[in-house]
């Protein structure tokens, strides 16, 4: 048999298909979170229709359209790695998303930054656009508003402790019963715990997101409708405010 025609279960060392089966089994039991899901599908549908049947006006909506692209990607690439057994990396990206949903938070909030963000040099960007800078300016906005600041930092640290970097307390996502696993494994807590991070943060980056100035109507009142439905059905409150 040619290199080509190789049964491609032999192809890759790791198959987590076994893991994904478990896991979707876990979901199917729990009418809660099978509501999460449902609703990580209409975040993602928000996410991918808008861009689609939306014809942007000018540089800066192109730019909010593909960092929308990025939230679509980051939120779908977690979900897949929470199935498949891959605890860290799945919160690495939900902080990617929440990042990015900060962003998008600054840009509607002050549409000047848009085009400052995007002219910037590497440099400039990174010390006035870098994670933390973005969250002390949405303080800031807050500020002048008349609004007491929403304190992000703390969520954004989690994820940064037991995702994206290597820590001692992120051994606890890949030691189950205190035992440190090689691999992927299924964990029906875990699981559940990824899901509830990223239906709240998705769902927080296509409120930003469909704010009523870009023009997305239609979806925008689809994907709040089914927001209202899941939020009035949710049996679990979110931990963190985005």
């Amino acid at each position: 048999m040619s290199g080509g025609q190789r049964n491609r279960s032999n192809l890759y060392l790791v198959d987590e298909t076994a893991i994904e089966h478990r896991h979707d089994e876990f979901i199917l039991s729990s009418p809660v979170f099978q509501k999460h899901v449902a609703m990580i599908n209409e975040n993602l549908n928000c996410l991918d229709r808008a861009p689609r049947t939306y014809d942007h006006r000018s540089t800066d909506e192109l730019i909010v359209l593909r960092l929308a692209a990025r939230c679509f990607n980051s939120g779908a690439a977690a979900l897949r790695l929470a199935r498949m057994g891959y605890y860290n990396q799945c919160l690495s990206l939900v902080r990617d998303l929440m990042e990015v949903t900060l962003l998008l938070d600054l840009f509607e909030r002050d549409p000047s930054t848009i085009s400052e963000w995007t002219k910037a040099s590497e440099d400039g960007r990174f010390k006035k656009f870098s994670p933390i800078k973005v969250r002390l300016r949405l303080e800031e906005i807050e500020k002048q508003n008349g609004k007491t600041p929403l304190n992000r930092q703390p969520t954004y640290q989690r994820f940064c402790t037991y995702g994206t970097h290597a820590s001692p307390e992120s051994f606890v996502l890949i030691s189950p019963d205190m035992m440190t696993k090689i691999g992927p494994f299924p964990d029906e807590g875990r699981l559940k715990a990824m899901i509830e991070e990223i239906v709240q943060h998705l769902t927080f980056a296509v409120i930003v997101f469909l704010w009523p100035a870009a023009g997305f109507v239609d979806t925008e009142i689809r994907c709040l409708t089914e927001l209202e439905s899941w939020n009035a059905k949710k049996e679990v409150q979110p931990r963190v405010q985005a």
